[in-house]
């Protein structure tokens, strides 16, 4: 399992919320601040598409960085290793499989946790 990433077509935020919404549980608008992180996993699926600002996503699966702007399509598949970096933060249009109450403590698990995949 890994990162994917595509360049969306430039799509109103109203609609790409519409898409995600029928695809996952939970979706919002968040902005990320400046952010540079251990790579981690996380314990849902989650899908966002990159508003404004710039991140650097590492895959750690395929040992690969990602750069990521505005357009940018990213789904982080429960499990997947990855880290982030981005020096003025980002904005995102979010969708997670699982509410945030259901996200577990920590959010970020480091890739050492034995629950991963």
């Amino acid at each position: 399992m890994s990162v994917t990433i595509e360049q969306a077509a430039s799509q109103p935020p109203e609609s790409v919320l519409a898409d995600l919404a029928r695809r996952y549980v939970f979706v919002t608008t968040l902005d990320v601040e400046p952010v540079e992180n251990d790579p981690h996993w996380h314990g849902f699926d989650s899908e966002f598409v990159i508003v404004s600002g710039d991140l650097t996503l590492t895959d750690v699966e395929n040992e690969i960085k990602l750069s990521c702007g505005p357009g940018t399509r990213v789904h982080v598949p429960e499990g997947a290793g990855h880290s982030e970096f981005s020096t003025d933060g980002y904005r995102i249009l979010l969708g997670t499989s699982v509410t945030p109450e259901q996200f577990g403590e920590p959010v970020n698990r480091p890739l050492s946790d034995s629950m991963r995949g």
